[in-house]
């Protein structure tokens, strides 16, 4: 995974060049393609990334507080948030 992983992020423009060639020769571009990071930020991008980035920050202020309620659960003598009412299946 960590391979793949390396591999997509394309540090250099002439990789990305050579990486999305090959997909487009063994014909996996239109499946594949997406998955290779662009060498420049994506404009259509930016409100998501921001979204994403206020999210991440209010989860971490509120972590603390939810593993000390998780703690206290596990010990036997507390009840967890509505947070974890959720299994996202």
């Amino acid at each position: 995974m960590k391979l793949w992983t390396r591999i997509t992020i394309c540090r250099s423009s002439a990789v990305r060049s050579l990486l999305l060639g090959a997909m487009k020769l063994v014909g996996c571009y239109d499946s594949m393609g997406g998955r290779v990071m662009p060498g420049r930020p994506q404009k259509e991008c930016e409100a998501g990334t921001r979204n994403l980035v206020h999210l991440y920050e209010r989860a971490l202020a509120e972590a603390p507080q939810e593993l000390v309620k998780l703690d206290e659960v596990l010990h036997g003598n507390g009840t967890l948030s509505p947070r974890f009412d959720h299994n996202f299946d």
